[in-house]
């Protein structure tokens, strides 16, 4: 009889505080905006890609996956030499996203700033090279084409 008594006031004091949590939200007019958003943007696209993806395994697989020494192996086989940003975007906006993650423009960006600086280097060396103090477009080209 007591155990009812008290798990009939323990659903009381549970529906209770819940009706109070519920009844106090207000979302914030951010909030408002981003389900709108959502609402309208319901189509994204997530990434992954580095290293840990030629194991084909998901990010995941690196907490119980890999030891050191075969993420180091793959990771000196990791050269996306033929990554193209440009059609990654097309073919997503081709797909309908209208958006793409902070997180995903982040990594996207360190990438071109990391593939801008070995060509800038190459740029360099070839006009030096070449006795000059100027780098020139055929440098830059020259430079790009053995990335």
């Amino acid at each position: 009889m007591i155990n009812k008594v008290i798990t009939a006031l323990m659903a009381c004091l549970v529906i209770t505080m819940a009706h109070n949590a519920f009844a106090q939200y207000v979302p914030s007019e951010e909030v408002i905006k981003n389900q709108k958003d959502f609402a309208n943007d319901r189509f994204g696209i997530f990434i992954h890609w580095g290293i840990y993806s030629m194991f084909a395994q998901g990010e995941w697989y690196l907490n119980y996956g890999p030891d050191a020494k075969e993420y180091a192996k793959a990771a000196s086989a990791f050269y996306p030499a033929r990554f193209d940003a440009g059609k990654w975007a097309d073919a997503i906006k081709d797909a309908g996203a209208e958006r793409v993650s902070e997180d995903a423009k982040k990594e996207l960006n360190a990438y071109v700033e990391a593939q801008a600086a070995k060509v800038a280097k190459k740029a360099i060396k070839f006009a030096e090279l070449a006795k000059r103090k100027t780098v020139k477009a055929e440098d830059i080209e020259l430079a790009i084409s053995e990335l």
